[in-house]
């Protein structure tokens, strides 16, 4: 009679919507399960019917239930149960001759839609940074062609009228890219409320490039474009360029578009000033086809026809609002429009909320990267533009380093790339903010990486700026202005065209020295059988953390080098691998390992050596060996102040120093790997052989 009872009690509980309840025989396959279990397992009721339950849950959760029903012996215990996806159920687990039996509470629906609720918002935010982070890669590869070639360009002779076409270019380059990066904040905020970043620019600069951005569509429509700022309106300001060069480019785009001949106007008054703010009034006057008051009503519906021919407008209104600015739009039909924006900035007097660190003393920088090539290029840039570069090959020697300097800082500022064995960067950074001396010493990140939610770990470890990756030479420059005197110096030097890689743009971004980068891309040629091996092991292995490691410093490298087919293959093998697709990462290393290759084999067979075959004389002669004994000396000067000149040092020693031939190869070696402790030794060998 008992079993009856209990025989109904369970028929009745499993067809509760309430309660959580779960009978299984001795072996865990499901014989019962009510309508709320099912909800909580996320199936149907018929689909666990018939199943095993322990194939239902986590390994490790269905070990615990396992261990937990052979121990019970007719007994009943609390028992908190980890479902897929749920916050742990607390459950009453029972074992008997049959089975075992799981009764929980009723189910808080409430909590359920919460719990779902809240994975839903979590997979959105996960697929929207990987959606935006792909978006960020595809963008910003053009862009960085374009800003490469146009400066190419810019090195060639042009006229008065090229110049301008090519600064327009530059500028226009210039705010996409400002663009992308702002649409990483979207990662880790709402889109309805992008976050202003307020810095110092200037307002002059800002009007005039919107001449060139707009001259050519405006000349094609037969309208006349001005841009007039009054003499009495400050053109250093501070404020968000990007949101202003948008909402002022919108206004007379849009001015442009509804007129046909006339003029586009924009003139910019000064309302009021005082030691920290500026008042200031834009206005924006075109004589279009205008609108009438009906029209201009239906603005502000978003489902009119003319929200959708107007809808430049629409987002100007909404760009005032973000910068808390007045706008107000005047029109007549056939008289025009007139647009006035009142905003108000702080002067340049005034002191940005976000004031980077002053900089430690001199032109001195350290270097924290791993990748030897990336050291090389960087050095090369950096010291060709007047500045010394010290170079820490992870985070752990960089923190030693900064233990060994004693009171006072040796360093301007510290470039420091973000992925790094031992210690990475975000660590390191952290650890050198706790030394007092280090206050004042700007931390610039350098990654191929900017999500919102990265740079806020950057930040909150010390850290002031970012650079991206592969490095390019006008952006790196004029962020790092800020704190050193930089002069770029780049040479027009022709290169080979090569199949495997964009000579122009490798040899733009390593400093427009053709020896250097030649030597870069026979060094990369040499270390590509070693990298395709690599590649090989971790794929054979599973080993997704090491393959993404190790698919990350080629993306950087072949990106600096100009391998942009090559760094693409890379970047979508490296996204497969942090969103962890392993089937799809590990197919696609064979293509990535017979790319590589190939791109060696071409580099190796079109690239000369560089080096001139000289007749070896028969012996030394008193100029010869002069002029050795000289080099010897500028050699190890370079060596011992750590100087990237020791590149050409070493070279010059090559050149007038024949006799030598084969015994300097490993000095050279050594001396492109930035190992200066382990030149200088090498080089005393070489001078005692000389002696």
């Amino acid at each position: 009679m008992a079993l009856n009872a209990q025989n109904l009690l369970e028929s009745a509980l499993s067809r509760s919507h309430n309660t959580l309840f779960l009978r299984c025989d001795q072996d865990g396959q499901v014989v019962a399960c009510s309508r709320a279990m099912s909800t909580a397992l996320e199936r149907e009721v018929e689909q666990i019917l018939g199943e095993n339950f322990y194939h239902l849950l986590p390994s490790e959760e269905a070990a615990r239930i396992r261990k937990a029903v052979g121990v019970l012996d007719f007994e009943a215990s609390l028992y908190r149960l980890q479902l897929p996806d749920r916050e742990g159920l607390l459950f009453q687990l029972v074992a008997d001759a049959r089975g075992f039996v799981l009764l929980g509470e009723p189910l808080d629906m409430q909590a359920l839609e919460a719990a779902s609720s809240r994975r839903l918002s979590e997979e959105s935010n996960r697929l929207k940074n990987v959606f935006v982070t792909n978006l960020n890669h595809e963008i910003r590869d053009p862009l960085n062609a374009v800003a490469g070639m146009s400066h190419l360009l810019q090195l060639t002779p042009l006229n008065e009228q090229q110049c301008q076409y090519l600064q327009s270019i530059q500028a226009g380059v210039k705010g996409l890219l400002e663009v992308v990066d702002r649409l990483l904040e979207f990662t880790s905020s709402d889109l309805a409320t992008p976050r202003l970043q307020i810095r110092e620019f200037q307002l002059d600069t800002l009007t005039q490039a919107l001449l060139g951005q707009l001259g050519a569509r405006a000349c094609d429509k037969g309208v006349e474009l001005k841009i007039r700022l009054d003499p009495d309106v400050p053109t250093r300001v501070q404020g968000d360029p990007v949101y202003l060069n948008q909402l002022l480019f919108g206004l007379l785009e849009n001015g442009v578009k509804f007129s046909a001949g006339g003029r586009v106007s924009l003139t910019v008054h000064l309302l009021e000033q005082d030691h920290h703010q500026v008042g200031l009034e834009f206005k924006v006057l075109d004589s279009g086809i205008g609108m009438t008051q009906e029209q201009l009503a239906a603005l502000s519906d978003p489902f009119s026809a003319l929200q959708n021919e107007r809808l430049g407008l629409r987002r100007c209104q909404r760009l005032a609002e973000m910068m808390q600015a007045r706008l107000t739009i005047d029109s007549q039909a056939g008289q025009g429009t007139l647009v006035t924006v009142k905003l108000f900035l702080t002067t340049g007097q005034a002191q940005v909320a976000t004031v980077a660190r002053t900089g430690g003393p001199g032109t001195k920088v350290l270097l924290v990267e791993d990748q030897v090539p990336n050291q090389r290029i960087v050095c090369e840039l950096l010291e060709n533009a007047g500045v010394v570069v010290e170079v820490a090959s992870n985070g752990r020697e960089a923190l030693e380093k900064v233990r060994q300097c004693g009171q006072e800082s040796p360093w301007r500022l510290i470039l420091m790339d973000l992925e790094m064995p031992e210690l990475d960067g975000v660590a390191a950074a952290r650890l050198i903010r706790q030394f007092p001396e280090f206050d004042q010493v700007p931390i610039i990140a350098t990654t191929s990486h900017v999500l919102a939610e990265q740079r806020q770990r950057c930040q909150d470890a010390g850290m002031d700026a970012f650079l991206s990756k592969p490095i390019d030479p006008d952006s790196w420059f004029e962020r790092l202005r800020q704190w050193l005197p930089l002069e770029m110096k780049v040479s027009g030097s022709d290169f080979p065209i090569l199949s495997a890689v964009n000579s122009q743009l490798g040899l733009k971004i390593c400093g427009g020295n053709p020896s250097f980068y030649r030597s870069l891309l026979l060094d990369f040629a040499e270390r590509c059988e070693h990298t395709a091996q690599e590649l090989e092991l971790a794929s054979s292995q599973s080993n997704l953390t090491g393959l993404q490691f190790c698919v990350h410093s080629l993306h950087g490298l072949a990106a600096n080098l100009g391998a942009e087919r090559l760094a693409q293959t890379c970047r979508n093998l490296e996204q497969l691998t942090r969103t962890g697709e392993t089937a799809r990462a590990l197919a696609a290393v064979p293509a990535l390992v017979q790319d590589l290759r190939a791109s060696a084999a071409s580099l190796t067979r079109e690239l000369p050596s560089g080096r001139a075959v000289r007749p070896v004389p028969e012996g030394w002669t008193g100029e010869n060996l002069q002029q050795t004994f000289a080099a010897l000396h500028r050699l190890k000067r370079d060596l011992e102040g750590g100087m990237g000149d020791s590149l050409d040092s070493v070279q010059e020693l090559i050149h007038c120093s024949p006799l030598l031939a084969g015994q300097l190869d490993r000095l050279e070696k050594l001396v492109h790997q930035f190992n200066f402790s382990a030149a200088l030794m090498e080089l005393e060998e070489v001078r005692k052989r000389v002696s």
